[in-house]
């Protein structure tokens, strides 16, 4: 039935597999840390089905919350006035543009795609600040145990450079770099991993400091 053709992306996957491979990796990476979590002394089972780990899980989630303004300021900002420079770019390349002009856009393009990198990451960075501090006086009131507070703040700082890497990733996309973009995903999934496995190991205070250290 027209309009109800739900399964049609799936041609695209002949086209274009490392898109979901990069998704993949990349999804994996952003949950693969919970996941060893819920497997060690912290996870919790509830009624002998679903398993969490509430002393990792909490902070995980209100960690994520502090990149908000990071993907909001992506769309509104990257995606438009990056995108009205990259389109240019590429319209001198396909409409047979002279090199002087291919050139001058280029330059233009990056001058305005580093500039935003750096708003971004400026902006996010004061708010991740925000929310650490802010956590010390709010955290406690909701209930958070003090080691929950400490992987709170590690977390919070894996996320900020998190949403980084994810635009760094887009990025690429843009530039049809989907092996530098897989490369990323799949570096970033196993060093989570294994700087997870590590902090388990080794002492509570680490905790959360895997996630971070794999976005890094």
């Amino acid at each position: 039935v027209e309009g109800k053709r739900y399964f049609d992306f799936l041609a695209y996957f002949d086209k274009f597999p490392s898109l979901f491979f990069i998704s993949f990796f990349f999804t994996l990476g952003m949950y693969g840390h919970n996941f060893m979590f819920w497997m060690s002394k912290l996870g919790v089972k509830i009624g002998g089905t679903y398993v969490y780990a509430p002393t990792y899980d909490v902070p995980t989630f209100y960690a994520f919350l502090s990149i908000m303004p990071s993907m909001v300021m992506f769309i509104v900002s990257i995606e438009t006035s990056f995108y009205e420079k990259y389109k240019a770019y590429y319209s001198l390349i396909t409409g047979k543009g002279n090199l002087a002009d291919i050139e001058g856009a280029r330059k233009d393009m990056t001058r305005v795609l580093w500039s935003e990198i750096r708003n971004i990451m400026e902006l996010q960075l004061f708010f991740t600040l925000i929310f650490i501090a802010a956590g010390y006086y709010l955290l406690p009131r909701l209930g958070l145990t003090q080691l929950s507070i400490d992987i709170f703040n590690l977390l919070a700082l894996g996320a900020y450079m998190n949403i980084m890497t994810m635009i760094i990733m887009l990025i690429l996309l843009y530039f049809e770099d989907r092996a530098g973009a897989l490369f990323i995903a799949v570096t970033f999934f196993m060093s989570n991993v294994f700087f997870t496995f590590l902090t388990l190991n080794y002492s509570e205070s680490t905790y959360g400091l895997g996630f971070f250290l794999s976005t890094f």
